[in-house]
Formats: C-alpha cells, structure tokens, sequence
C-alpha cells in the first residue's frame, strides 16, 4: 500500500481525517466482532466479575467477556497494536511535504508452567507489518527519524516475525533466552528509552542507540543474572541482521558478537537510581572504511574485529506512591569504539522523561531528548574529497495524551543537523495515534 501524500490538503480536520478516524473505526469494529458472541458451554471462558467500563479498559475490545483473563491464567497472552503516523518536513532539503502511514505489531507470550508444560519456560513472538512509504531520512539525516517506517528493516508491505524466541528460568537469579530477537524488544521495559518508536521517541538514536555492534533482529542467546549487587546481561549473537531469516543457517560463519553489560540499581535522594556498564566485541572482519569509495572487489578488510564501550546512568525525579514504576527523570547514554570498521567513534544521547507529568494526566507520557553522533575519522577520510561527512546532532520532543487507557495521541518534534556539514537544519513534526486492542 503506497503512501498518501497530503501537501494539498490543509485545515483542522487533516489530522482527524488520517490519524483519529482510522483507529476508531477499526478498533470498534473490531471490538463488536470479538463481542458479538459468548459461549456458555462447560469449561468455556467465565464472565470476568468486574468489568471496566468502555473508557476506563486498558484494551479497546475489553475481557473478550473473560476469555483474555481465562486465557491468561491459563498461559497465553496476545497483545495487539495498531499505530498511524502522519508525519511533515518543515524545513531542510528536499521535498516539503506531508504523508501518512501504518503499522501493526502483535505480542503473543507463552507461559509453558501455567499451560501445564513445564515449569519456568516462555514462548514470545513478535509480529510486524508496517505500509506506507514516509521519508525516514529527510533532508540528508543519517539517522531514521521514525522508527515505526523502519523496522522490520526491508520489510514494507510484509508480515514479519522479528522475535521467536524461548525463555527458561535458571534457579531463582538466572533467565536464559534463546532464539531470534528483535533487539528494540529489550529496551521495552526502559522508562526513557525504548518503546518500538510506537510509544516514546521516534528518532532510532533515542528509541534504540545505535551501536555499530547491535544487529535490529539478534539470532542467538541471552543470559540474565542477577546478584546481590549487580544485574548482568550476557549475549552471544550473529553478527548479521536476521530479520527474514528464520532459520538458523549459516549461524556464527562470520563470527559472533559478545555484549555483556553490568547494572547497580540504587537509590539517590531517595529515588531510583541505576549505574550501566557494557562492552560489545565483534570478531567479523570488516572493511577498511577508508576503502570506502573503492569498488567492493579492491576493499581490503580489516584482520581485526571492532570493539564498543558504553555507559548509562538513569535517575527517577518523581515517582509515583501508588503506581510502582510510574513517573519520570533524566537518562544519559554514552560510548565509544575503536572507529575503523566500527563507523561510529564516539556518542551520547539522553534527557528527561517518563509517565505522568502532571497529577490530573499520569496516564501520558513525555520526552525531551538529545543526540549526538560522532563518526569515525577513517570514514570521513574515506568520503573525501567527493562528500564531505561530519557529526550529526539534534534533539526531539514528544507528548503522549492518552485520550482512553486504549487510545494515544502524540505529537512529536525533531530538529536535527545532518551529518553533512553542508546540508541545512532539518525540522519534522509528526503525530502519532496508537490503538491497543
């Protein structure tokens, strides 16, 4: 499905017309099929006891009249998403105009203990597909200002499996993960970063920082493990994205990335407050990235692999009494690599945010973010002297209103400085409308 381009289209309405009215038609249509009919056989679904009423649900199409709990208990739990983007280039080069698209994301975890399998395991799958044709790099920036039209990477138009993958429990500390991962996924949890571009910030480099080293769909395993002191991630992955792969052919014939990070989680000034340490090393040969410009035939690659050390500190400036892991405060990331093959040499990105800004509205969310990007001096060189290259740096903003518990509407603003000294500011403005099912 192309997308629609809407430069002539202007007035109030626009944005009702393209966003609003979309979601509600289809999530009430949806809702009244799901409803329309209740089984009363012997061992079917119960009625919920309690129910909210239309506004008040967490999901647009309610208990499914308890089916979704009776489901729930019983290990199975599907979670579906349905978000339009309208998004418009204010200022930059190129086109100066206005689109809309889609996507759809479907969540379905497994819980093989209460299904009666065995104990500590779990199944998630995550499937996506986006349509719609939005400039994700407009006016020259390097990084996607829409996660949403990103991801899943050369997938428009397609239903994707990112994550398939088993979890196990080992004792009461240890988490094993094993399978093919949408890495966007970890970061769900975060407060401030995070959120699939669907939920928080768009711009990838605040969604999920780039790396250099962290492939957007990971085959491979996770190790989470837990000490008096210390939370530890161990990973061992492909070094490729493997996002249309199903399979795992040809796995680690390149090499394999190892990242293992380490988190203390304390308190300061009587807030939650974490401390990050990580480090990634990659044993894939890359190319020169002063050979950029040559044909791929005269490349030579590297005999070494690329490396990446990065730090994180977060700390809660309020947080909610009555609503455990609700609130908002600031969030700093920051690294750096060896710059050749790893194109990324140095960067930081952070802000302030979180949930309930305000007392009357601690269903919304808020964002004010910054970036910045400095890439390797190897890749610069090797640019020369047909395409000056530079750093890239901006910062976005974003207020999420949650009209229901099942409805959101956000408006969201970048403006970023392209990565080519010579390229004018760019400013994006867009607005976001996500349905939960």
């Amino acid at each position: 499905m192309k997308a629609k381009t809407m430069r002539h289209m202007t007035g109030p309405n626009t944005w009702m017309r393209w966003v609003i009215v979309p979601l509600v038609i289809a999530g009430t249509a949806l809702g009244s099929a799901l409803a329309g009919e209740k089984t009363v056989e012997t061992g079917a679904a119960p009625e919920a006891s309690a129910k909210p009423d239309f506004w008040s649900r967490t999901q647009l199409t309610g208990d499914w009249g308890g089916a979704r709990s009776w489901l729930k208990d019983r290990g199975l739990s599907l979670d579906l998403d349905y978000t339009s983007f309208y998004q418009s280039q204010f200022s930059g080069a190129g086109r100066h105009d206005s689109d809309h698209s889609g996507r759809v994301d479907l969540v379905f975890n497994v819980d093989t203990e209460k299904l009666g399998l065995w104990k500590g395991g779990g199944v998630r799958t995550h499937t996506e597909y986006r349509y719609g044709r939005l400039n994700i790099n407009p006016g020259g920036v390097l990084w996607p200002v829409n996660v949403g039209q990103t991801l899943p990477l050369d997938a428009p138009d397609a239903i994707t499996v990112t994550s398939h993958y088993l979890t196990q429990k080992i004792g009461k500390r240890a988490t094993l993960m094993l399978g093919k991962i949408n890495a966007v996924d970890l970061l769900a949890p975060h407060f401030f970063y995070g959120g699939w571009g669907t939920r928080r910030f768009m711009n990838i480099a605040l969604v999920a920082p780039p790396t250099g080293l962290v492939p957007p769909v990971i085959m491979g395993g996770l190790v989470s493990l837990k000490t008096d002191r210390l939370n530890w991630i161990l990973m061992a992955y492909d070094p490729h994205d493997r996002t249309r792969d199903y399979w795992p052919d040809g796995l680690f014939k390149d090499g394999v990335i190892f990242n293992v990070s380490a988190t203390h989680a304390t308190k300061l000034a009587g807030r939650t407050t974490t401390y990050k340490l990580g480090g990634i090393v990659s044993t894939q040969e890359g190319m020169d990235l002063r050979d950029t410009l040559l044909p791929p035939d005269l490349q030579v690659p590297l005999e070494r692999g690329a490396f990446n050390v990065n730090g994180e500190f977060t700390h809660r400036l309020y947080e909610s009494k009555d609503r455990p892991g609700s609130g908002w405060g600031i969030a700093v990331r920051a690294g750096f690599s060896d710059g050749n093959p790893n194109p990324i040499a140095a960067y930081v990105s952070g802000g302030i945010g979180g949930t309930g800004p305000f007392p009357s509205r601690r269903s919304d969310s808020f964002g004010v973010g910054y970036l910045y990007y400095n890439f390797s001096d190897e890749l610069k060189s090797g640019l020369l002297p047909h395409l000056e290259f530079g750093d890239e740096q901006g910062g976005e903003f974003f207020y999420d209103f949650a009209v229901t518990p099942w409805f959101h509407v956000a408006a969201d603003l970048q403006i970023i400085g392209p990565a080519v000294p010579s390229a004018e500011t760019v400013v994006v403005g867009a607005l976001r409308g996500n349905l939960r099912f």
